[in-house]
């Protein structure tokens, strides 16, 4: 077990509501499209991929850290998943 504290809120969806930004707005910010920022926000995405980066350092975000804060959020919530599951009979009747 690790010591780091999951982010309970996906670091694109806080990048965009502490900027004001819709997700069309976010997604030309970034230079990608509309969906690619739906897929990461929905957690659909498993890599931030370099695009997005260069778009956040444009930005003036740390590409790094959002990175990392993204893949803490998907842990966590795939961890959520699994103990639901778990919970729940594993899903099989």
């Amino acid at each position: 077990m690790t010591n780091h504290k999951t982010p309970a809120e996906n670091p694109f969806v806080r990048l965009r509501r502490e900027r004001g930004l819709s997700r069309l707005a976010l997604a030309q910010a970034l230079g990608v499209s509309y969906g690619r920022v739906v897929a990461l926000e929905l957690g659909y995405s498993s890599k931030v991929g370099h695009k997005v980066r260069d778009g956040l350092a444009t930005l003036g975000v740390n590409p790094d850290l959002v990175e990392r804060e993204y893949g803490l959020w998907l842990d966590g919530r795939r961890y959520a998943l699994l103990a639901r599951d778990e919970r729940d009979g594993g899903g099989v009747n």
